[in-house]
């Protein structure tokens, strides 16, 4: 039979929030914050309310509805406010409590360390045994108020001994007047929310929630005090919050956040530092909530952008450990936390995260070793074959990008360790040249470069690099094409290797020819000046006896062959005669001869050959 009692019960057990037992759970260790600024988080805050100012009052009307164990309602409603109230910050970074305090505060916010390893909020028993279930939303609101601010911003400089995360200032009253109005919507009464709770002399609606009959177990009386301190905050990391505190008026606060609070709205924190940070994995990254990652001055973030356009990845690295490397060091000077990587694969990522860790990366060297030397030579291509060429040279560009002197140094060490390969040398060769600029790659990269191109098997040149890799026709022709700066290094390798061998194809200018020899002295330059060309007559009859044409002795010289003898008439007598032509001390053959007094002039024939022809006096008849 359906009574009304079952209907209650069925009633309570679909609409009650469940207890989150791990609000109880006192090892859970969450030491991090999100690494907010103080204005940011109270911004935040107000901005995030004033657009879910509808989920807030709902929150707020089923909490203060909930029938439950006084003792049970707090950890109930937790989530259910902090969803709705603070965005999720508070969830599972926060421990929550009942405890037995002082008779003078209504609770105490504590930062991680103190009671547990995570920021804390307990309630005072004592002084709410009597109060009514709306004294007890508020007492819980004001310390997750007080929990928003330490999981949210980072703690106080060290310089500075106050925590205004925990004072009860303008930010911290800007977001407790919203909450506060928000409670009243709906012609309800507002929460008692206030700077201090008066709980020591009762409630006014203690009588909504407790039967009058039930005796009080402990009730904590006092004089009502004076106002406490402004903004006390108890030296030892914990809130301080008596019941009369002086409060800030609402136009102050909503004057703040005009003038200060928008203005650090602007800088977007939430999106550019995010809600999570990452840890390197196996196979991928992993996400871990800013607050567990531990406190924000103990590690170091990597701007990584992910190769899928995704948005970027912040990869924590332990701080000291970074720091230790001179060249990085000065990169976080001045409180800077963050370095922004240039693009590179998870592989790659991981190699510089496990050198800053460790100072070293593998894959180990032990397998493209032999006892001899480097750089690598070239053996049989291997598809599965380890990119060891491929990835150093991928390092050495990554530390010459973020000015790590000791990554650079350290790829190129296992550079010129390496003994053979059997990865494809030109591939690696075509990443080594990609993306340089005017001057090439980096000048110990391209020296080694140069030297990889020279090594040999042997003695042979035909077993060199540069040889090997010279055979791919097309994709070492298109590689010279594309980078003048691996062109230029090919072209120094194949001096390199000329001289001992005619193998390689010339890349270079042909040498320059010898220098000219000094000049000589006119009297040696005549000794040694080549003699004229010989006559006709005596190349043809070299054996023919010399002739002397004054006198007519001696044999006479045949004439040339393809001509009659005529006779001339001699201006002395002299009779017809043959006369060889004349040439002068330069080899010119001479237009005129002067012999006997007769001015005589040779004459060239066609067809008779070099010197072929006959002199004639001039004007002569013949």
């Amino acid at each position: 039979m359906f009574t009304p009692s079952s209907q209650v019960t069925v009633r309570r057990h679909d609409c009650e929030p469940q207890i989150n037992e791990s609000l109880k759970d006192k090892t859970l260790a969450v030491s991090g914050n999100f690494g907010w600024t103080f204005d940011y988080a109270a911004a935040f805050a107000y901005n995030r309310l004033e657009e879910s100012i509808a989920d807030a009052y709902q929150a707020l009307v089923q909490a203060r509805n909930l029938r439950c164990r006084r003792d049970d309602m707090i950890f109930r409603i937790f989530d259910k406010l902090d969803k709705c109230l603070f965005a999720e910050k508070l969830k599972d970074n926060v421990y929550l409590e009942w405890a037995s305090l002082d008779s003078d505060v209504s609770g105490r916010t504590s930062i991680a360390g103190v009671v547990v390893p995570r920021v804390s909020v307990q309630l005072n028993e004592d002084v709410h045994l009597n109060a009514s279930r709306e004294d007890i939303i508020a007492s819980l609101i004001h310390h997750m108020i007080h929990a928003y601010f330490l999981v949210c911003c980072g703690p106080a400089a060290k310089n500075d001994p106050d925590d205004k995360r925990l004072k009860h200032g303008k930010r911290f009253g800007l977001v407790l007047y919203k909450i506060r109005d928000i409670s009243g919507y709906g012609y309800r009464r507002h929460l008692p929310l206030h700077f201090g709770h008066d709980l020591l002399v009762g409630s006014e609606y203690w009588d909504e929630d407790y039967n009058i009959w039930v005796p009080y177990h402990r009730l904590s009386w006092s004089a009502q005090s004076s106002p406490s301190p402004l903004n006390h905050v108890d030296k030892h990391g914990c809130s301080d919050c008596p019941p009369h505190i002086t409060p800030f008026a609402k136009r102050k606060c909503k004057h703040w956040y005009h003038e200060i609070g928008m203005k650090a709205l602007e800088t977007k924190q939430l999106e550019k530092l995010g809600e999570c940070v990452y840890e390197i994995g196996d196979k991928d990254t992993a996400s871990i909530p800013r607050p567990k990652a531990g406190p924000l001055e103990d590690f170091i973030e990597l701007l990584w952008q992910p190769s899928n356009d995704a948005s970027p990845q912040r990869i924590i690295t332990d701080r000291a450990k970074t720091t230790a490397f001179a060249s990085l060091a000065p990169r976080f000077a001045d409180g800077v936390r963050e370095l922004a990587l240039p693009p590179l694969s998870f592989a790659y990522l991981k190699h510089l995260h496990n050198f800053i860790t460790t100072s070293a990366y593998g894959p180990d060297l032990g397998k493209v070793q032999d006892g001899t030397t480097g750089p690598p030579r070239i053996l049989d291509v291997q598809k599965d074959a380890p990119q060891y060429l491929a990835m150093d040279t991928a390092m050495f560009k990554v530390g010459d990008a973020l000015g790590f002197e000791e990554l650079r140094a350290h790829a190129l060490q296992r550079l010129r360790d390496q003994h053979f390969t059997h990865e494809d040398a030109l591939a690696a060769l075509a990443d080594l040249y990609s993306d340089s600029g005017s001057d090439g790659p980096h000048a110990d990269l391209r020296a080694w470069a140069l030297a990889f191109l020279t090594r040999r098997a042997g003695d042979a040149v035909d077993s060199a690099n540069l040889a090997i890799l010279q055979l791919q026709h097309g994709a070492f022709a298109a590689l010279v094409d594309k980078s003048a700066a691996f062109k230029a290094d090919v072209a120094k390798a194949t001096d390199a290797l000329a001289p001992r061998s005619d193998q390689l194809l010339a890349c270079s200018a042909p040498p320059p020819p010898p220098p000219p020899p000094p000049p000589l002295s006119p009297s040696t330059a005549m000794a040694r000046a080549s003699l004229p060309p010989a006559p006709f007559w005596a190349r043809e009859y070299p054996n023919h006896a010399a002739y002397d044409f004054l006198v007519r002795r001696g044999a006479r010289p045949p004439s040339p062959p393809g001509l009659h003898t005529r006779s001339v008439a001699h201006a002395h007598g002299v009779g017809p005669q043959w006369l060889p032509p004349r040439v002068d001390a330069a080899g010119r053959w001479a237009t005129v001869e002067r012999a006997t007094g007769a001015e005589l002039v040779w004459v060239e024939r066609a067809g008779l050959g070099l010197g072929g022809g006959f002199w004639t006096p001039v004007g002569g008849i013949w």
